[in-house]
């Protein structure tokens, strides 16, 4: 399959404008920090508030809030343990081998006039063993992604920053590509960055967008507090705020990301959601 965009697809110019815009509109942008514990008015469960643990300091920094959304990609559903460990349900992640390795590289010959075609992308099929296909897509200012390639399944590390690309892949990888490339005699691959990442690929083969009741985060210890909402529809949402969860995007997580953050912010808000959502709850 072969595209043809009018736009550069960098996703990381794109995440880089979102977080800009964010913190224009003022959001607080926490970073090397963690939620480690969270707090509920004790006579209905509803959340109060939450503890931020901070690397480099011993104490904790309690922030009141009255909605938390676990959105942590493949470590949603560790997020998720640590901080209701009595719950009756679980994120079904599945993200061992959801993964891929891929390059940034110097696109060969290229020249600025070739900007104004926009930018190709290619999905390259029954080319890797194992039957991946291999995405690869020109930026602009002449650079190349390409990504896809699984290779072997390996746990998910405990930090985003000790992901580490697997050499005999991206050996296979630059090997793979340099065929497709009009390179000259001679001439090698120029990569800029290697890179690997993980997709948060769910069980049941769908993204997880809900908000969670009580009932099921706290175990027996909610045996008495009433039913908010069924967490898998767009019934009635408890405007007092809440738990909700938004995880589950695969590999198309950059491109769903605003239209399943409009539809998180209608869940918050407790309004009715731009789509229907009532397939997307959590398992239980």
């Amino acid at each position: 399959m072969i595209y043809k965009l009018n736009i550069d697809r960098d996703t990381h110019k794109f995440c880089e404008f979102l977080l800009k815009k964010c913190e224009s509109l003022g959001v607080r942008i926490l970073r090397n920090s963690t939620v480690a514990a969270v707090h509920t008015h004790d006579d209905s469960l509803l959340l109060k508030a939450v503890s931020i643990s901070s690397a480099g300091s011993s104490q904790l920094t309690n922030l009141n809030r009255t909605n938390l959304v676990i959105s942590a990609g493949p470590w949603s559903d560790r997020v998720f343990k640590s901080l209701f460990p009595f719950a009756k349900v679980q994120i079904p992640l599945n993200v061992s081998g959801a993964s891929g390795n891929n390059l940034l590289i110097r696109t060969p010959h290229w020249k600025p006039s070739d900007d104004d075609f926009g930018c190709d992308q290619v999905y390259l099929d029954n080319v890797i063993v194992g039957g991946a296909t291999l995405d690869v897509s020109t930026l602009l200012g002449g650079t190349m992604y390409v990504g896809g390639y699984g290779a072997d399944p390996e746990e998910l590390p405990a930090l985003a920053t000790q992901v580490q690309p697997q050499p005999n892949a991206i050996k296979a990888m630059k090997k793979l590509v340099a065929g497709f490339l009009n390179l000259s005699e001679g001439e090698s691959i120029e990569v800029l960055k290697e890179g690997r990442a993980y997709r948060p690929e769910v069980a049941v083969g769908r993204p997880i967008i809900a908000k969670l009741p009580p009932r099921l985060l706290f175990g027996e210890n909610v045996a008495n507090v009433g039913d908010e909402s069924d967490h898998s529809t767009n019934a009635h949402i408890d405007v007092h705020g809440g738990v909700f969860v938004n995880t589950g995007h695969n590999s198309d997580g950059v491109a769903l990301g605003p239209g399943s953050g409009k539809v998180m912010a209608e869940l918050i808000r407790g309004v009715e959601t731009s789509v229907d959502i009532s397939s997307l709850g959590l398992p239980t």
